[in-house]
């Protein structure tokens, strides 16, 4: 919907990815997007974080690596959020 609307600009939507195994049952799936300069894939999580928290976005190779992932406190805060106006 954001893409189609024309509201995605740096980055664009990628297809949906999953992690985990049906052998260790800890199958997962979460939204993706990729930046459009580089190509470099971001996991958008929201299940890892309170409802009505923004949800942490990190790099795909992270959230596939191991699970939980680890997530940096300040990881897919905006400046503003983390505190870090640099």
């Amino acid at each position: 919907m954001l893409e189609g609307d024309g509201l995605i600009h740096l980055h664009r939507v990628a297809p949906i990815a999953h992690g985990g195994s049906i052998f260790q049952l800890d199958m997962r799936n979460t939204a993706v997007i990729e930046r459009a300069t580089t190509g470099v894939a971001y996991a958008v999580d929201p299940w890892l974080v309170d409802a009505g928290e923004p949800p942490p976005i990190f790099p795909l190779s992270t959230w596939l690596a191991s699970w939980p992932p680890h997530i940096p406190a300040d990881l897919g805060r905006s400046p503003q959020q983390s505190g870090n106006r640099t």
